[in-house]
């Protein structure tokens, strides 16, 4: 909330919940893929991707002091810190995932709790169908935050504004350096299945 002696100096702040952008002129929140009503408290539009966002397809999320839904899309957990081995420190939201899900691999049937154990993405079903997480930058920024996001709805949006906003170019001044992530995402995997063995509340210790 802007105070109000900001408001008296002409300062005005169009951020509102994670993700959204006030928009003056119809006086909703813009929330990447649908408009969020304040005055109401649901968005004006159902959600694009249906019941996998969940059973109210109007609501921004179930409880909006510890969830969030960035693209207007489903709701993730609050979020957790993560300290990166590269030394970079991110703000991870963060899927519900079934650890015990099988997943079938090179190497037989290993749980989820298995593979994020070895530093190896984890599983969600969507739609009665398997779907590797992604560990995902927002908006292609190194120094950003991050999503669990699932492959079936980054190739969905793969492109639009909420996830890639400068493609076919990188960041252009904190682009991702690949190999760097590489050994972040395996060590975020493994503290995430260490914190599930451990039953921490957020999931990175």
């Amino acid at each position: 909330m802007i105070s109000d002696a900001a408001k008296k100096a002409g300062i005005h702040n169009p951020f509102r919940f994670q993700g959204q952008y006030y928009d003056h002129e119809t006086g909703l929140h813009y929330n990447r893929h649908r408009y969020y009503d304040p005055v109401i408290g649901r968005f004006v539009s159902k959600d694009p991707i249906g019941l996998a966002g969940g059973l109210n397809i109007y609501q921004y999320a179930p409880n909006a002091v510890q969830w969030i839904d960035p693209l207007g899309l489903k709701g993730f957990f609050k979020r957790c810190s993560f300290n990166a081995p590269s030394g970079k420190k991110h703000n991870v939201y963060q899927q519900e995932i079934d650890w015990d899900l099988p997943v079938n691999t090179r190497d037989g049937v290993k749980t989820n709790l298995e593979l994020a154990s070895e530093g190896k993405s984890p599983f969600v079903v969507k739609n009665g169908k398997y779907s590797q997480l992604n560990l995902h930058h927002s908006k292609q920024d190194a120094n950003g935050s991050l999503f669990e996001l699932s492959a079936d709805t980054h190739q969905k949006f793969y492109g639009t504004n909420a996830l890639h906003p400068h493609l076919p170019n990188a960041h252009p001044n904190n682009p991702v350096n690949r190999d760097e992530f590489n050994g972040d995402r395996e060590a975020y995997w493994k503290e995430r299945a260490s914190a599930q063995k451990g039953k921490s509340s957020c999931g990175c210790p």
